[in-house]
């Protein structure tokens, strides 16, 4: 698998906003950061601002995003390994291999990590000694990342379904039937699970009973992670639209054409819902009306997910920048310039923004001014979004994982 495989083929393009519903991840301080190369950089030389970094290599692609918990980040790779890394010194703490590639973005909940691989299953894995605790065996690769919530994961598959299992025993509670694969990840919300997939259906089921509430259907494969808010959901799909449908029953509230495919995972904050979209623009839409509030052009495709923090709306384009952007009039603050594509998602945390770019390395810019702090070159690309806890940033990579403080 190629740069070329990435970017044009099922990995590049689900990884963008599937996890991106953890946007929440940066209301919580955590973020999640991927690439696509092989080894996990933090400390034992120095880059050109003299900040000391070093790397820990799988020797592989590292796709997914990572997780990180109590000082450890938890990433897969696709040599078919699960990794978990000290966050301070980059040292292996242990690895669990599986069948295949690991794309899915690794959930750690209640010292239990949770990830999908591509060899059809959903694994658990015990976060102090990567001792499988159990898997869950669908019938077809695993790319969606897994959605934690009171006891039990929810992941979709390309087995067409959506599956609800015990995190705990992994004893399937139900599994829901969808028409295609099931690959963007799951978002939970007051009792429904929302999820969609490219039969370009949105759905919603009771997560108890996994019967369905109602399915709202688009033209489009539905790709990105659904975002909810205020009793709304929102979603873009692969038919160049945005929606906004009603949580509750499914009508739609209104919707919201662009000029291209509409991957990237929406960010909801004070009656805005941020969004991008292959036409190469980021819209501010308002939340209850979609009427535009204003849109900024890029010059590139805009897959990476809006991060918005303190005012300032930052994303990623195809056109090799990272931009901060007003984000209540749409003013262009300042912009950044890497070697290759943004497509990954930015976190924002320690006065910071943390992106990965196609030229393979993973940036940090000062959040105010856009000036460079420092870069950690990778072996390869970036795809997922960053994740921060406690102070410490985690990547996964396609040349296999990074962590940074």
């Amino acid at each position: 698998m190629n740069k070329e495989d990435l970017k044009n083929g099922k990995a590049r393009r689900l990884s963008f906003g599937k996890k991106i519903a953890t946007v929440a991840a940066a209301t919580i301080g955590s973020f999640l950061i991927g690439s696509a190369v092989g080894f996990l950089l933090i400390t034992g030389h120095y880059d050109h601002w003299g900040t000391a970094v070093s790397r820990f290599s799988t020797g592989y692609w590292v796709s997914p995003s990572a997780a990180v918990e109590d000082g450890v980040v938890y990433v897969g790779s696709v040599d078919d390994h699960l990794y978990a890394v000290d966050a301070l010194t980059g040292q292996e703490k242990w690895r669990f291999r599986t069948g295949s590639w690991v794309l899915s973005s690794p959930s750690v909940v209640d010292n239990i990590v949770y990830v999908g691989s591509v060899d059809n299953n959903l694994y658990a894995v015990d976060a102090q000694t990567g001792e499988m605790k159990w898997r869950f065996n669908t019938r077809d690769a695993i790319f969606s990342s897994p959605t934690v919530a009171d006891g039990v994961v929810y992941i979709g598959s390309d087995d067409d379904q959506l599956y609800a299992v015990d995190a705990y025993t992994g004893q399937e509670k139900w599994r829901f039937k969808t028409g295609d694969d099931a690959d963007a990840s799951p978002a939970v919300v007051d009792g429904v699970v929302y999820f969609g997939g490219d039969d370009h259906h949105l759905y919603a089921a009771d997560i108890v009973t996994g019967k369905e509430k109602w399915r709202f259907k688009t033209n489009g494969n539905v790709n990105s992670s659904p975002a909810a808010a205020d009793g709304v959901v929102y979603f873009g799909s692969c038919d160049d639209t945005f929606y906004a449908v009603d949580a509750k029953t499914g009508e739609e509230k209104w919707r919201f054409k662009t000029g291209g495919d509409v991957d990237s995972s929406p960010t909801v904050a004070d009656g805005v819902v941020y969004i991008g979209s292959w036409d190469k623009n980021l819209y501010a839409l308002d939340a209850r009306t979609g009427g535009v509030k204003w849109q900024f052009k890029t010059g590139g495709i805009v897959d990476s997910s809006p991060t918005v923090v303190g005012g300032t709306v930052y994303v990623g384009s195809n056109d090799d920048y990272l931009y901060a952007v007003d984000a209540r009039t749409g003013e262009e603050k300042w912009r950044f310039k890497t070697g290759n594509d943004v497509d990954s998602s930015p976190a924002v945390g320690n006065g910071m923004v943390y992106v990965w770019s196609w030229d393979n390395n993973f940036y940090a810019v000062d959040e105010m001014t856009g000036q460079e702090k420092w870069r950690l070159k990778t072996g390869s690309t970036a795809e997922s979004a960053p994740i921060m806890a406690d102070g410490v940033v985690y990547a996964g990579s396609n040349d296999n994982t990074h962590v940074v403080r």
